[in-house]
């Protein structure tokens, strides 16, 4: 990937980890923290996203300005940090304050369909659309989320959700707060050993969401599609 212009700015890393070899082969191998700049802060026991997200926050030596949390098996090439930083800092010349960024989710098109849009690597597969990025998104892939602090804050995640739909769950928060959530050009290497698993536990998140989030159906997921009722299908 094209190199992005070098910046100073350091951002507190969180995982929420359960298995240490991959954390070890892949977010801990990746050469962003070959340097002191960044703090990485792996979370073992937590019970949801949003509890990783709390106690990764209260174990930092120094919360930066630009909080990422992710998923341990996840490589960062050389020079990812820095493409992050530069796409959100576009995104908030183009959209305004951006709430929650990430490398991958949903956008709306005008004909109000719903199309995946972003880059990743995953596992051996390139996922590359054509959208322009930085780009407004409705959802994002819970793979990585940045979280700009504004005023001392971060767009909160719901605990109730464990660890499936809070990608989805922060875009539409950060909407309600008058802010954006954006897919950035900052492609990374998901390096999951297990695929993607749409489970008992990511069913009962669903309907959780389903339940608070009617008014904003219909829906999608990087996963699922919700139609204007609630009901969840895999698209």
């Amino acid at each position: 990937m094209a190199a992005a212009n070098e910046s100073r700015r350091g951002i507190t890393f969180i995982a929420a980890v359960d298995n240490p070899r991959q954390l070890k082969d892949n977010l801990l191998a990746s050469p962003v923290f070959k340097s002191n700049r960044h703090e990485l802060i792996p979370v073992t026991g937590a019970t949801s996203a949003a509890d990783a997200l709390r106690i990764g926050l209260s174990r930092a030596a120094e919360v930066k300005d630009l909080i990422v949390l992710l998923h341990q098996d996840i490589y960062l090439p050389d020079g990812w940090d820095n493409k992050l930083i530069a796409g959100i800092e576009a995104a908030e010349q183009s959209f305004g304050h951006v709430g929650i960024a990430g490398v991958f989710g949903v956008v709306e098109t005008i004909s109000k369909t719903f199309e995946r849009a972003g880059k990743v690597l995953d596992r051996h597969s390139m996922l590359k659309t054509s959208h322009p990025l930085p780009i407004q998104a409705t959802s994002l892939d819970e793979i990585v989320l940045a979280f700009p602090v504004r005023n001392g804050s971060i767009a909160g995640l719901e605990p109730e959700l464990g660890f499936h739909m809070y990608g989805s769950e922060v875009c539409l928060k950060v909407r309600d707060a008058g802010e954006v959530a954006v897919i950035v050009d900052a492609p990374c290497l998901h390096n999951s050993e297990s695929g993607y698993s749409l489970d008992q536990s990511f069913a009962k998140s669903a309907q959780i969401f389903a339940s608070r989030r009617q008014a904003s159906f219909p829906y999608s997921t990087t996963c699922v599609e919700f139609d204007a009722y609630g009901n969840a299908k895999v698209w």
